[in-house]
């Protein structure tokens, strides 16, 4: 009995939060004290209770999509009310795509005409069955496209015209005479837009349920319980890393991180990877085994350097192979940020006599964070180790908690593509001229530089003796455009639809716009000249180029350029159509 109060603490709360636990398992007839607690309203949610609650006072035939793609919490939030409003959803059936099959000779597809057959062409007017379905994307597609498709014409009918399959945001007004409503959950984030900025009222929410100092939340309960009376409290990294957590600048730091990922990375983050993510940064796998019956006895005899690798602020980018999630993290490690001022601060603290002061005087931790480490001889070579893993602790705080002005991490192309991003799901064409015109600039320079409103191409053999150009137009064609007046957006595109039109470009051209390409056009816009891997990375912009090129003047008049001369002259050869010649002269 003994044996088990020493060895019960905060680790075995927390390891409700892991993918390994039986909490992570979503059921949709099921729902769990825990999960009940841990529930964050979304508004995908509001959307479907509404649909759901306007549904189930019809008489008639009601098939509710939920669509999505794996992970984007379909399941859960289905069980959720039906737990909330049990006599409502009495009135559906609930149906899994992924996880529902009554034959295992059967496939998912087989599965879903036996369940869709009441929402069939010949049976929709009679039926009166009413079916709540979560459904991933890819499988709808699959399934009205199938063998079967020819018994649900209106079904297909309503999915094309509503555009569900679409990468667009559309109008969901509901139809109370359509049998057929659809909540998409692909058209939400785990973050909004305002103002130019981003903000996740849903993951601080999900931190604040494992932080609140409440009495309705059991991990600060265990915390205030067996933390605080602890013999290891002053030398536990799962401690110092929980209380770290209820900082509220490193919360939204971490928010910002995690959005950061899935626009720069373009990862899904589900609620369940998301809490498990939570668990892996305050409990470090590299040096405490959670599941070791003598694990207070080994956090007894942390060293410091395990202590500062077992810290927070180190697991978010030292650990890649934890997850999809620490693997993108690890290529937004702000040790990969280097300018002037982080180079000298890293001149100036490695010499440093005392490099604590470092963090007493420019770093807002938690009180006794790092008191482990303190009163640590970093003369000697093993201890030049502890220094540099203390450079490293330090970096690395100093984007979350860092105080003053001592270096600067942000990274401004990001900021500045949110702001485009905002701009553009909103409509916002006063703001965009800026965008499209950057845009274009690089689309012209891609092939390298040349002359005004002019892109090179390749003709024949590579040569270094000349390039060859051609004019092109290309006018920002707006009309796609989103239109959302709204401050705060909840539904919008991480990517943005640039479209140029032209005298040979009539429908215009479109390119899809995430931040990666971005990043790449406007380091082109600036100079740069793209390589291989960037070639191959970008494949079908490389195609929007190719079409760009169909359409310029090359059929008519090409312009060469003498290359690497003191005096480079230029040439132009054109075609008359009316006496069918060619003309070649010097410029």
């Amino acid at each position: 009995m003994t044996d088990k109060v020493e060895r019960y603490c905060l680790i075995e709360e927390l390891s409700k939060l892991k993918e390994s636990s039986k909490e992570a398992v979503e059921n949709l007839t099921e729902f769990s004290e825990f999960k009940m607690y841990m529930h964050v309203p979304r508004k995908s949610q509001e959307e479907l209770e509404k649909i759901i609650f306007r549904e189930s006072k019809k008489d008639g035939a009601s098939l509710i999509l939920v669509c999505g793609s794996v992970g984007d919490g379909k399941s859960h939030i289905i069980s959720y009310l039906n737990n909330k409003y049990p006599s409502d959803m009495a009135k559906f059936k609930l149906h899994n795509d992924a996880t529902e099959s009554y034959d295992p000779t059967k496939t998912s597809i087989d599965t879903l005409n036996e369940e869709l057959d009441e929402f069939s062409d010949d049976k929709l007017e009679t039926s009166k069955r009413k079916l709540i379905l979560a459904i991933n994307l890819g499988t709808l597609s699959n399934f009205i496209d199938s063998q079967y498709g020819y018994r649900y014409s209106k079904l297909k009918k309503f999915v094309v015209d509503k555009k569900i399959l679409e990468t667009k945001i559309c109008c969901n007004k509901y139809d109370d005479e359509n049998p057929f409503q659809f909540v998409n959950f692909g058209d939400y984030h785990l973050f909004t837009l305002k103002n130019g900025r981003v903000y996740s009222d849903y993951i601080k929410s999900l931190i604040n349920k494992i932080t609140d100092p409440s009495e309705l939340n059991n991990f600060f309960l265990s915390y205030e319980t067996n933390c605080k009376p602890c013999k290891n409290r002053g030398c536990c990294p799962i401690k110092s890393n929980y209380e770290l957590l209820s900082v509220e600048k490193v919360k939204e730091g971490i928010v910002d991180l995690l959005i950061q990922c899935v626009i720069k990375n373009k990862i899904i983050i589900s609620t369940r990877a998301l809490l498990n993510f939570l668990y892996e940064i305050i409990v470090s796998r590299s040096f405490i085994d959670a599941s070791s019956p003598n694990v207070k006895n080994k956090i007894a005899n942390i060293n410091a350097k395990n202590y500062i690798k077992s810290l927070t602020f180190n697991i978010l980018f030292n650990h890649k192979e934890l997850s999809f999630i620490f693997k993108s993290l690890n290529s937004l490690d702000p040790l990969n940020i280097r300018n002037s001022e982080v180079d000298e601060f890293i001149i100036e603290f490695i010499n440093a006599d005392d490099v604590m002061e470092y963090f007493d005087k420019y770093l807002a931790y938690p009180q006794g964070y790092i008191d482990k480490i303190r009163n640590q001889e970093l003369s000697k070579k093993e201890d030049e180790e502890l220094r540099h893993e203390l450079l490293k602790l330090f970096i690395r705080s100093y984007n979350f908690c860092g105080v003053g002005n001592l270096f600067s991490l942000k990274d401004q192309l990001y900021e500045e593509y949110i702001k485009r991003l905002y701009d553009w799901n909103r409509g916002n064409k006063a703001e965009l001229k800026i965008l499209y015109d950057s845009i274009k600039e690089a689309i012209l320079k891609w092939n390298g530089e040349s002359e005004k409103d002019s892109i090179n191409i390749f003709l024949g053999k590579h040569q270094m003796k000349y390039k060859v150009s051609e004019r092109i137009e290309l006018i920002a064609d707006t009309k796609n455009l989103p239109e959302d007046d709204k401050v705060e957006l909840d539904k919008f595109l991480i990517t943005m639809n640039i479209r140029y039109r032209g005298d040979k470009l009539s429908e215009g051209k479109e390119i899809q716009l995430d931040y990666s390409l971005y990043e790449l056009l406007i380091k082109v816009k600036n100079g740069y000249r793209p390589n291989k891997k960037d070639k191959n990375q970008a494949i079908r912009f490389v195609e929007f180029i190719n079409d760009i090129e169909q359409s310029g003047s090359q059929y008519k008049e090409l312009l060469f350029m003498e290359k690497n001369r003191e005096k480079n002259r230029k040439y132009r050869l054109e075609y008359s159509e009316e006496f069918e010649q060619y003309r070649f002269m010097e410029m």
